[in-house]
């Protein structure tokens, strides 16, 4: 069976909801998401750099990818790190 492409976002900040008591109560030390965040993560954001190109003459120094490539050996690494 694979994996579900979404998950509900209803389903997830009441789990997030349940992991805040168990931090309030001290039965976990730190918070893996937040009613807030699920909230944040749950909305349909674009961040379009079009606007800021033809408007300001903006030109990024990294693509993309290239970004996204140079930024997860550092995300592994806090992963791996913990809070």
């Amino acid at each position: 069976m694979s994996p579900p492409k979404s998950v509900n976002s209803r389903v997830v900040y009441a789990l997030a909801g349940l992991l805040e008591l168990a931090v309030r109560f001290k039965l976990l030390r730190s918070l893996p998401i937040s009613k807030t965040g699920v909230k944040l993560l749950s909305l349909p954001l674009e961040f379009p750099a079009e606007k800021a190109v033809t408007e300001l003459s903006y030109t990024p120094e990294v693509s993309f990818q290239q970004g996204i490539d140079r930024c997860m050996p550092m995300l592994e690494k806090m992963l791996k790190q913990g809070p």
